[in-house]
């Protein structure tokens, strides 16, 4: 799904854990902005959304919220990035710039 139809990966992990590791591409919007920030994704509603979460289990109830909102196509990515599901996927870190 993600390679054939441009499909947006939504990482709903804290920013924290975002920075230590996701998936390449991933836009990170954390479960707890989510309410007040999930108007920055709605330009994707026609396009598939894959929810990842730390084990899998968040990622389905953010799915469902999202459907209600409009988004045709959402499924969570099982497992989370705790999964073994996520060794399939191209991995970052965000790099941070040193000072000085």
């Amino acid at each position: 799904m993600m390679n054939h139809d441009n499909a947006l990966i939504l990482d709903i992990r804290e920013q924290k854990d975002f920075a230590a590791g996701h998936i390449a591409g991933a836009h990170n919007l954390p479960v707890s902005v989510m309410d007040t920030k999930v108007s920055e994704i709605d330009r994707f509603k026609s396009r598939p959304v894959i929810v990842v979460c730390k084990m899998g289990t968040s990622a389905g109830s953010i799915a469902k919220t999202l459907k209600k909102r409009g988004f045709e196509n959402v499924v969570r990515l099982a497992g989370g990035m705790s999964g073994g599901r996520r060794l399939l996927c191209p991995f970052e870190r965000a790099r941070h710039r040193e000072s000085g």
